[in-house]
């Protein structure tokens, strides 16, 4: 049964969703708010706030679609997609770069090389480090593939 390129990108996020939502904790906590693409707040513990957390580490994840390319002639055929999922990790600066490489290697122990879920990762690079405004972030990035049956 073909399926829409719509609904396997909606069925990638919802899988990298599940499985950051699943392992970004300590104890059943969530290790950070994480700030969701396309939403307007963060979620923290036991829900939503609209407020930027402030003297906290807090994660923003961004996916992002790209080409896609045939993998197969016969029944039933398939496309391979490309996504890139990148994760960067604010800290108040006073904390200092230790921080950020231990919630990078908490973010790449996620998805680096992780296969399942309908979803491919390569290997995970980074963190890329840069600080403004009081604040230092870490970008983590990872490509991968989706299928979708056309």
């Amino acid at each position: 049964m073909a399926e829409s390129v719509e609904n396997a990108v909606r069925a990638a996020r919802a899988a990298i969703e599940m499985r950051l939502r699943a392992q970004w904790v300590n104890g059943g906590q969530l290790l950070t708010p994480i700030q969701w693409p396309n939403t307007a707040g963060w979620e923290i513990q036991g829900g939503w706030s609209e407020q930027m957390p402030s003297n906290t580490p807090w994660l923003k994840v961004d996916i992002l679609f790209g080409d896609n390319q045939p993998i197969t002639i016969s029944t039933p055929k398939l496309n391979r997609n490309v996504g890139l999922l990148q994760l960067t990790i604010f800290i108040p600066a006073a904390e200092g770069p230790g921080e950020i490489d231990t919630l990078a290697g908490k973010a790449k122990a996620i998805f680096s090389r992780f296969f399942g879920n309908g979803l491919d990762f390569e290997a995970m690079a980074g963190p890329v480090t840069d600080q403004d405004d009081g604040q230092m972030s870490g970008v983590v990035t990872g490509t991968f593939y989706f299928y979708e049956q056309v």
